[in-house]
């Protein structure tokens, strides 16, 4: 059934009179309400409409987090388009590989970054959007005059291409459907409300959710639609910065934070600050160690949740409201699949593992990708026939079927023929008094094959030894999962979504493998 707008009918329900004074989306010092967006959203569409964007184009948005970009989504949906939201920081090599990948006929940047998308784009369609001074010549849309009703949309009609974020090779664009971003958020509405939404918008009796993650990754944009989708008022930073957050949580009255480890830690590192009126703070983007999950709750006294998903795969395993307010969840897990989910363990060879083995994660389920775009998906991508999705996150299930992910599946290392996974390494580094950050990485080694060697960042004003660290692995660990070498840095290479990136840290050790100065033997590897 085709349903006018798709995913930005969120904005366009329920009672008039609710939706012009029920707050929808805040950024910086202004609020607007859900009919004050669509009336923005209506009336981008119809300039959109006057450039010649009709439905099944695809429209680049080389936008920062703002009122614009949240504009800017809904509207190509209100048009029937397919936003391809980008990382507004890319160089014009990066964005190129994008807009092609994704076949975009049209770019709205941020006068900013105006030059940089024109190189990129295609010609004669790049337009300036958002304040500022646009560069002399730079393409600009018709003005606002005027409105337009939203085209109806099919389920299966692709909404977004996201590109994942590139922490092990080259971003792939994932393709996400109106259906798959619907289910996606029923699938965690009756998990957490006990019935399938959406649910009614009211007006401010529904604490806000803060959105600081970049709206052009999945948990950005997943984490605005839901609010959306729950009916409740979103409040996006810009960027994580400490001040902004704090300022943010305190101004809204914010009940729910979305947040990566990275923040977290950035909070935990804040000396004196309180989180007055946070009840809940969920974890995305990358695995929690469990050292800041422990430490930061005992800080702060607020739980953090952890959920499980992907780019590609959305929504897949979580907590029910039941659990979250009894307390059961279980230390580690990040819950069960979610209604409508089938999720296996599997050997290499494809063969089911039982409770407690670890395999790849494959699931399956109404809202997986449509497929990879461009070069990915002539490689045939990761959805087999039958419609499994590799995620190429390793993992298992225990008896009573809660999942627990280990690391990703070309993370692991094998040394000596032991399979050793960093994350694992990663959490007991962490657990020093003076490790802020870690990354894990092999390399190459003549006997073993290859041998773990971890990047630190030691906590601020602290300073600590490579000898000293790989003789706490040593104590606390397998001696063949110990690090055989330690590079102290000052920081480690971030996404613009807060992920570290793990290829460039590779190359980093790989390129100083020749250098065995700050290596440690270990001994107990003739034993």
């Amino acid at each position: 059934m085709r349903r006018a707008g798709g995913t930005a009918a969120l904005i366009d329900r329920g009672d008039p009179e609710i939706r012009s004074v029920a707050p929808a989306v805040s950024f910086d010092d202004q609020t607007l309400t859900y009919a004050q967006l669509r009336e923005r959203v209506s009336a981008m569409a119809a300039r959109l409409a006057g450039v010649g964007v009709e439905s099944g184009h695809a429209v680049g948005l080389v936008l920062p987090n703002g009122l614009n970009m949240i504009v800017a989504l809904y509207a190509c949906w209100w048009r029937g388009a397919t936003a391809v939201p980008m990382n507004h920081t890319q160089t014009a090599r990066e964005l190129r590989f994008a807009i092609e990948d994704a076949q975009v006929s049209l770019v709205l940047v941020h006068p900013d970054q105006y030059e940089v998308a024109r190189e990129a784009g295609p010609e004669g369609r790049t337009f300036a959007y958002g304040p500022g001074m646009p560069p002399t010549g730079a393409e600009a849309l018709p003005p606002a005059g005027g409105m337009v009703e939203p085209e109806p949309v099919a389920p299966e009609d692709p909404a977004v291409v996201i590109f994942t974020s590139g922490t092990t090779g080259r971003p792939k664009g994932a393709v996400l459907s109106h259906g798959s971003l619907d289910k996606a958020n029923a699938a965690i509405g009756a998990a957490l409300k006990g019935r399938p939404g959406p649910y009614d918008i009211k007006a401010g009796d529904r604490p806000p959710t803060l959105v600081a993650l970049p709206l052009s990754h999945t948990g950005g944009l997943c984490s605005l639609i839901f609010a959306h989708y729950a009916g409740r008022h979103a409040v996006v930073l810009r960027k994580f910065r400490l001040d902004d957050f704090l300022m943010a949580v305190e101004r809204h009255g914010v009940d729910t934070v979305v947040a990566t480890p990275t923040m977290l830690q950035m909070l935990l590192h804040a000396p004196e600050i309180e989180l007055p009126g946070v009840r809940m703070v969920q974890s995305s983007g990358a695995p929690l160690p469990p050292s800041v999950k422990s430490r930061f709750e005992a800080r702060f006294g607020i739980p953090i949740i952890q959920n499980y998903g992907q780019t590609e795969a959305l929504h897949v395993a979580g907590w029910t409201r039941e659990e979250l307010t009894s307390g059961t969840w279980r230390p580690g897990s990040v819950g069960r699949p979610y209604a409508g989910v089938e999720l296996r363990i599997l050997s290499d060879d494809g063969v089911a593992q039982a409770p407690d083995e670890i395999g790849e994660i494959v699931v399956r389920s109404d809202h997986t990708m449509s497929m990879y775009i461009g070069a990915e998906a002539r490689d045939g991508g990761a959805v087999d026939p039958d419609g499994w999705l590799f995620t190429g996150d390793l993992g298992y299930l225990d008896a009573d079927g809660y999942l627990f992910v280990v690391d990703r599946k070309r993370e692991m290392l094998l040394v000596g023929g032991f399979n050793v996974y960093p994350a694992e390494i990663e959490n007991v580094l962490l657990d020093h008094p003076d490790v802020s950050e870690v990354v894990v990485v092999g390399i190459p080694d003549e006997r073993l094959g290859e041998v773990p060697h971890a990047f630190v960042v030691p906590l601020e004003g602290r300073s600590v030894s490579a000898e000293a660290l790989v003789a706490y692995t040593r104590e606390n660990l397998a001696h063949y999962k110990a690090v055989r070498g330690v590079t102290v840095v000052e920081g480690l290479p971030q996404t613009h979504s807060q992920k570290i990136k793990r290829k460039s840290v590779r190359d980093m050790a790989l390129s100083s493998a020749a250098n065995k100065s700050s290596d440690v033997p270990n001994q107990e590897d003739n034993q």
